[in-house]
């Protein structure tokens, strides 16, 4: 009768008979495969557990049979494999199903169309920056080695010889045509030559230079502490002298503060110097006719000499319309002649008109 599976073990006259034990399969050594095998416990987990027998036992040990032809070959654990890169998603995949870029690696920032645009014209501006920077410093290295000077002409009648003019100009020959500006030119003649009124440079190229001089004329003259100061019409200190000026506009009421000749003419009263300038500024721009003198003791009656006559206009409001009616009266109405005396230009009357009162002297 055949014994159940996990019986306890019958005995025969009194003693034990152990149970039948199934034959234990031999290893057979085989050659290490050229793939790594899988990790040992796996192996070892699917390897036949002694004492263990039957038909599982066999299962048991065909299952874990690669693993432990591993094992026979030469007793090592073969090295483990290095895990594969992350598979990439899909296009169009965001959030979490997205991959991370990996380490040291950095994704491509896409830049919209305005943007390009604007990069385009930023570099093309600073493209022209620096081509125009490149080629200012050829022009400028090119004038100063090209555009030499070797003529300098000396044209206008004034009190000064060419040699005196060439002598104290800010540049000579064999220098830039460019070194020195017009202003500066233009400054050092007429303050170290006190009779040049104005200058004009005219460069001609390639390396001759002209200087146009216009020559101060003698216009007024007003009383100093050094003596009488005359002037040019634009104000202009031309000399300085002890004797009285003869056949000039003489101007009276002022006098000039530390004349220095070749300098604009400084009062010292800084009132009556705005005045007398704003009095000297509407006589030229209504061509007034000439005048022998000008008063500006004080700035509420200031006053011009014509002749015989002495043109009173009071203030500077609304000296322009002043001037043009006393000229309108001097030259076309009731004074005329000889006629010795004031005329009183700087009211106006009831209904807002311009008056001209005759007092004769």
């Amino acid at each position: 009768m055949a014994q159940k599976r996990g019986a306890a073990p019958r005995k025969q006259n009194g003693t034990e008979k152990p149970a039948a034990r199934a034959p234990e399969t031999p290893l057979i050594p085989i050659a290490q495969p050229s793939e790594p095998a899988a990790p040992r416990n796996r192996g070892a987990a699917n390897a036949p557990k002694p004492g263990k027998s039957g038909p599982g036992a066999g299962r048991t040990q065909a299952k874990g049979k690669t693993k432990a032809r591993t094992k026979a070959g030469d007793g090592r654990t073969p090295p483990k494999k290095a895990p594969a890169p992350p598979a990439r998603k899909a296009a169009g995949n965001t959030g979490r199903e997205q991959s991370r870029p990996s380490a040291g690696r950095r994704r491509a920032r896409t830049i919209s169309y305005g943007e390009a645009l604007r990069r385009r014209r930023r570099n093309k501006i600073l493209a022209g920056a620096v081509i125009t920077v490149v080629l200012a410093v050829g022009l400028f290295a090119s004038f100063r080695v090209i555009f030499q000077v070797n003529t300098i002409s000396v044209t206008g009648e004034t009190p000064y010889t060419a040699e005196q003019v060439v002598k104290i100009l800010p540049f000579a020959e064999g220098d830039s045509m460019f070194s020195v500006r017009d202003e500066k030119i233009s400054q050092t003649l007429t303050s170290q030559l006190p009779y040049i009124e104005s200058v004009n440079v005219l460069r001609r190229l390639p390396d001759s230079v002209e200087i146009q001089l216009t020559a101060a004329q003698e216009k007024y003259y007003i009383n100093s502490i050094s003596g009488w100061v005359v002037l040019s019409e634009s104000f202009k200190i031309l000399r300085v002298t002890m004797e009285q000026p003869q056949g000039l506009v003489l101007i009276s009421g002022a006098e000039a503060d530390n004349p220095v000749q070749g300098e604009q003419v400084v009062l010292t009263d800084a009132d009556k110097q705005e005045a007398l300038e704003s009095l000297l500024a509407s006589l030229r721009s209504t061509e007034f006719p000439d005048v022998s003198g000008i008063n500006v003791e004080s700035v509420y009656e200031m006053s011009v000499q014509y002749g015989s006559v002495r043109v009173l206009v009071g203030t500077v409001n609304e000296l322009d319309a002043k001037l043009d009616w006393a000229k309108y009266l001097l030259t076309d109405m009731q004074v005329q002649g000889e006629q010795s005396g004031t005329l009183d230009v700087s009211t106006r009357n009831s209904e807002g008109r311009l008056t001209g009162h005759w007092l004769p002297d």
